[in-house]
């Protein structure tokens, strides 16, 4: 309808702009930075201002004016916009009336339409036209206030199928940068939303014409007893119908038509300036519908602080927890079963159970695909693209069908990506995600993505797949996923610890089958873990009472498994009722030829020892309190275990007869001191007198005085019984009997210094192994170790001459030889620590010569040069 400004619609003067203190404000609040009012052509196009006098009446050359009717019309020419209005006195007055002004270029009016041109009327209405969008004042007190042209209606008491405009006293209105508020009463029922719309007169007119145009009806069925606590329309196309838990969003088109309202149950909140929370405007956030669910997405630098469904709190921002990040984006799924809130390096899930309560994860994990409209770029998978299952341990996220996972990122690095030159042309139908750990399993590798303590990626690849047996059928095999077990860095290792329900059934490495499980064959027991480590070319396979080593060779092929019968454990730190087992991270493990040593790094407290499942021995903290071993040996008969303390030793020895583990503590024996002692017993004899240690003792040092006849290498040679035999002047030689029925015979030299008497033997590397030596051979390589008693006293190879002793003191304990393509390396490591080095050169020829090469780390080094056939 067309009417005139001076009209006021029911309810006009009500809503006007309000302070905070609830007095009138005497100018209208300032527009929102992010809703321009002039048309797009004006963002782009630099105006002139005009400070319009609306006395005058007459067009100019910035401006054109209609006066008919009892109204004018002005109209800004190309390049001019109107930037204040005001309504300057007649002849006989200075006043000056303030009807609107912005310092924006981009607020400029584009038209301006008054009342009160008549004879006999004053002007009391104005309507500012940018572009289509408006803003109506009215007079009132002297001052012009926006008009918010929201109405609002109830229905009638006395006819309810009639509505009528809802007085002022049953809501408080208020207008705060171009956003303007109706707060209605707690008994008040709104039924309806009304808006006037306002447009130009076609035409040569000066008119503005009128239209009140629906905005929202309450319907039961939608709304049931639940009706709008607060009306927000946001200058000039939106508006918030706001209930106690959901709210309602309109949005106007150009034509002043309003949509059918965008229903949405969750409330975002930020803090005000006395640190309370309130409800996000709508203006600080986009939303749209795609699909099944709601996308929001937060505009720059807007801090929402807490999200509630329905009345229930979803999440809160902590600032000890989440710092300065905010949320980006929120996707919510119109069954109210899920909602996704999304940050710029991490999201959160928060999902409605059963019991209808919510639980929520964080997830520092970002999955991409790629973008329809762009080959070259990725948009971000939402919670619609996968299913999330968690275990006791971590998260799979399960891709659904037909979607194509293509980039995977953590704090804006990239973990994984598809394609050429990349991780893998494959696609991840499973993600495992643990805390800082990303396991992407894809058919032809398995790869870990690992944060470290300084929040720095490292990414591994696994060589080896893991299998079990499907339990739908038993001649089928199925590869291990995530959740069948429990992912652990240890130091340089890796140790995949299975479920208790998860048999091992098989291990491929680099594709071919390293270990499998036989039930028919041999029904064993199934690993409990198994533990990777590249840099140390290790793969163990550990079980309850043993684990099973093998070791990379150098042409990359693994080895067959070697068993270690023996297993070492410490006191849980978290729980002093548990233990845990240690790996080598923890030590240093030596295969000897006759025993395996365990050397524990400086700060392991072993706690406890067991032997093929016996335990052999345990930390007391009674009896010795802070006294835990710093090596352990155990012989590859499993009847000897000996742990080295510090400054004692004890062997431990299995009774053939009863099984039971015997220890026994070392103690040093000083042969100047001919009496028996509560820890051995003295015996003189005709040729020899004998110690013999008490039952719960073994001898380790052997001295007369300060002189040491005997200190024991190997922490298993502790003597069970020492002979002496003295001449008349002095003693010359002692005899030591060890475990396993070895004696060692030592001898005093001139000078007072003990030596250890050996029966020589010559080695030649041509020939097999004696039965005096053994003969340890690796790929290309070989070992020769002498038995205890004996020692190399050369080294030959056929007729050629390598090395020879100068004398019996001078002995070789261990020769290592090495081929090569066109020499051979030896290695002879002599009883007093010296080692020499020597090139065996496969030529037709006779030459010996030295060669001076640096010492070796702990032990004296020489180098020489042989050359043979």
């Amino acid at each position: 309808m067309a009417d005139s400004i001076g009209q006021q619609c029911p309810g006009e003067s009500l809503n006007r702009n309000y302070n905070s203190n609830g007095s009138q404000a005497s100018n209208p609040g300032p527009r929102l930075a992010s809703l321009p009012a002039v048309a797009t052509a004006s963002l782009t196009t630099k105006l002139t201002p005009i400070q319009l006098d609306v006395k005058n009446t007459d067009s100019t050359e910035t401006f054109t004016c209609i006066k008919k009717d009892g109204f004018a019309k002005y109209t800004a020419k190309d390049g001019y916009g109107f930037s204040s209005i005001k309504k300057t006195g007649g002849l006989l007055s200075s006043s000056v009336e303030e009807v609107w002004n912005t310092n924006d270029p981009n607020d400029y009016a584009t038209t301006v339409v008054r009342d009160g041109t008549g004879m006999s009327s004053s002007m009391s209405n104005v309507t500012i036209f940018f572009d289509k969008k408006f803003k109506h004042l009215t007079k009132s007190d002297s001052a012009y206030f926006i008009d918010s042209g929201i109405r609002l209606f109830v229905n009638d008491a006395s006819d309810p199928s009639k509505t009528k405009q809802l007085p002022g006293e049953q809501y408080k209105g208020s207008c705060d940068k171009d956003v303007f508020k109706f707060e209605l009463k707690n008994d008040t029922k709104c039924t309806e939303v009304k808006y006037i719309h306002r447009c130009l007169e076609s035409g040569n007119s000066s008119k503005v014409v009128l239209n009140l145009e629906p905005v929202w009806k309450h319907d039961s069925k939608k709304h049931g007893d639940q009706y709008p606590k607060v009306i927000k329309y946001y200058w000039p196309d939106k508006m918030l119908i706001d209930f106690e838990h959901i709210s309602i969003i309109h949005t106007k088109n150009t034509e002043g038509k309003w949509d059918n309202g965008l229903l949405f149950e969750i409330k975002m909140y930020t803090n005000d300036s006395n640190n309370a929370f309130e409800e996000l405007e709508i203006t600080s956030f986009d939303i749209k519908e795609q699909g099944y669910e709601h996308i929001v997405t937060f505009k720059k630098d807007i801090k929402c602080v807490q999200i509630k469904h329905k009345g229930v709190e979803l999440w809160k921002h902590e600032t000890d927890k989440h710092g300065d990040k905010y949320p980006t984006s929120l996707s919510y799924i119109k069954n109210g079963s899920m909602l996704y809130i999304n940050f710029d390096t991490f999201f959160i899930v928060c999902k409605k159970n059963e019991n209808k309560t919510w639980n929520s994860n964080e997830f520092f994990i970002k999955f991409y695909t790629i973008d329809p409209n762009d080959e070259t770029e990725h948009v971000e998978l939402t919670t619609t693209s996968f299913v999330i299952e968690q275990d006791d341990d971590g998260f799979d996220f399960k891709m659904n069908d037909g979607v194509k996972c293509m980039l995977i990122k953590s704090d804006s690095k990239i973990l994984w990506k598809h394609g050429p030159g990349t991780d893998t042309e494959e696609h991840p139908s499973v993600i495992r995600y643990s805390d800082s750990r990303v396991l992407v399993n894809l058919s032809d590798t398995l790869i870990l993505c690992e944060k470290d303590t300084r929040n720095n990626w490292r990414k591994f690849h696994f060589p080896f797949k893991l299998y079990k047996r499907d339990p739908k059928s038993y001649t089928k095999i199925l590869e291990l996923n995530g959740s069948d077990y429990k992912l652990v860095h240890q130091g340089e290792n890796f140790k995949f610890v299975f479920k208790s329900n998860v048999n091992l059934l098989m291990v491929e490495m680099d594709g071919k089958e390293l270990w499998k499980h036989d039930g028919y064959i041999a029904p064993g027991p199934h690993p409990t873990s198994v533990i990777y480590s590249k840099n140390k070319r290790k793969f163990s396979m550990d079980y309850e009472n043993f684990f099973t080593l093998y070791k990379k060779e150098t042409d990359g092929s693994w080895g067959k498994g070697q068993i270690i019968d023996m297993k070492l454990y410490i006191q849980d730190p978290k729980d002093a009722s548990k233990i845990l087992t240690l790996s080598d991270n923890h030590y240093h493990l030596k295969d000897e030829v006759e025993e395996f040593e365990f050397e524990l790094k400086p700060t392991v407290k072993c706690t406890m020892v067991k032997l093929s499942g016996d335990k052999v021995w345990s930390y007391d903290r009674i009896l010795s309190p802070g006294k835990y071993p710093k090596r352990i040996v155990y012989k590859r008969h499993k009847t000897m275990v000996s742990l080295v303390f510090e400054g004692f030793y004890v062997l431990i020895q299995k009774e053939k007869s009863s099984e039971l583990w015997v220890p026994r503590e070392s103690t040093t024996l000083d042969i100047a001191l001919t009496v028996p002692t509560p820890e051995y017993t003295y015996q003189v004899h005709q040729l020899f007198s004998t110690y013999v240690p008490e039952e719960q003792f073994l001898f380790d040092k052997v001295k007369i005085g300060d002189n040491v006849i005997y200190d024991p290498i190997n922490p298993c040679d502790l003597a069970t019984k020492v002979l002496v035999y003295k001449t008349t002047t002095a003693i010359d030689v002692v005899d030591l009997y060890l475990p396993d029925g070895i004696i060692k015979r030592y001898g005093r030299r001139q000078d007072d210094s003990w030596y250890e008497k050996l029966t020589s033997l010559s080695l030649d590397l041509k020939m097999e192994a004696n039965g005096y030596s053994f003969k340890c051979l690796g790929r290309d390589m070989g070992s020769y170790y002498t038995r205890k008693g004996f020692g190399f006293g050369k080294v030959v190879f056929g007729s050629w001459d390598i090395w020879e002793a100068q004398d019996e003191i001078d002995y070789a304990s261990k020769v290592d030889v090495n081929e090569m393509e066109d020499n051979f390396e030896v290695h002879v490591y002599l009883k007093s620590g010296v080692k020499k080095e020597f090139t065996v050169q496969k030529i037709q020829r006779q030459k010996l010569l030295d060669i001076s090469t640096p010492s070796h780390s702990g032990s004296v080094s020489s180098s020489q040069h042989v050359s043979l056939f």
